[in-house]
């Protein structure tokens, strides 16, 4: 589906909150450092009432994607994001490529489903026109059972764009031995076959001090450890803290916004296997750069 022969990649999470955000837009931002084309794409997003960003044409996406976007150089718009399930009080708007569907709710899912995923498949051949590098996140866990039939955003996803990806596991309390090894047993065999590589993300302390730990993990999955990020506090904008973003209008604008961006960026990227990840997630990809990119800081968000 993708004419430019675009790399797709897929960064799954063994559950909600271990950092599948950041670790999207740290590679979206250490690709465009390196003068790739690259661009985020998530299928479909979760958003509280003020979770939302709108794009210049109007249209409404998660404020992580926006936020993924700019870590990319370019504009936000409603292809990274086509659906968003939208909680707001205790009613749910269903947003389709930007606009409200309030119809939807009253599709049977199965038709539903068939629907939304031609959506999500229109959008991503757009982006694979224009971009060598569409980085994916996907939503939850993908080993959700009782919907993986009706899913929209991640085994279905890797499959129908061929994708390779990456499990982000969270250390930042206990059970990251079970919520990975536990992820990867729950696939089927061609699922689990798409994992090239997982991620120890918010670990506190030294990360050499996890390395019986990644040792264990990669002799019971067979997939090698592409980094142990440490906890980054103080962090205002996605991801490890649940504090409100950032007010949408301010994004793009906000020289404090960039340099935070480029902070969460630079910490994740020097602590994962640059090589690796070149080797094992992009490659097939247009011809990747292996030497340490230039700072991140020094190319301005536009």
């Amino acid at each position: 589906m993708a004419s430019r022969n675009s790399a797709n990649v897929l960064v799954l999470g063994t559950s909600s909150l271990v950092g599948k955000t950041l670790v999207t837009l740290a590679i979206c931002r250490w690709l465009s450092s390196q003068g790739k084309a690259v661009t985020p794409f998530k299928p479909m997003s979760m958003s509280s009432g003020h979770g939302s960003y709108r794009t210049a044409s109007g249209g409404e996406i998660h404020v992580h994607q926006a936020h993924q976007a700019i870590a990319a150089n370019l504009d936000p718009h409603v292809d990274m994001n086509p659906l968003m399930f939208k909680t707001v009080g205790d009613k749910l708007e269903i947003i389709v490529w930007g606009a409200p569907s309030p119809g939807l709710s009253e599709i049977p899912v199965s038709n539903r489903c068939t629907s939304l995923r031609a959506v999500i498949t229109k959008c991503h051949r757009r982006l694979a026109d224009r971009f060598d590098h569409i980085i994916m996140e996907g939503c939850g866990s993908p080993v959700e059972l009782n919907i993986k039939e009706r899913d929209l955003s991640n085994c279905w996803v890797a499959e129908t764009f061929d994708a390779r990806c990456v499990l982000v596991g969270s250390a930042e309390q206990t059970g990251v031995f079970a919520s990975i090894i536990g992820t990867l047993a729950l696939l089927t065999e061609r699922e689990r076959s798409r994992v090239v590589g997982f991620i120890i993300n918010k670990f506190h302390g030294d990360p050499g001090g996890f390395a019986d730990g990644v040792r264990i993990l990669e002799e019971r999955t067979g997939i090698p450890c592409l980094g142990v990020i440490p906890f980054l506090s103080g962090i205002t904008m996605v991801g490890q803290e649940s504090g409100a973003a950032p007010a949408p209008e301010i994004i793009a604008s906000s020289e404090a916004f960039a340099r935070e961006m480029d902070r969460c960026a630079e910490h994740i990227i020097k602590h994962l296997n640059l090589r690796l990840l070149a080797e094992r997630v992009l490659a097939g990809s247009p011809s990747m750069s292996l030497a340490e990119p230039e700072p991140m800081s020094a190319r301005a968000v536009q």
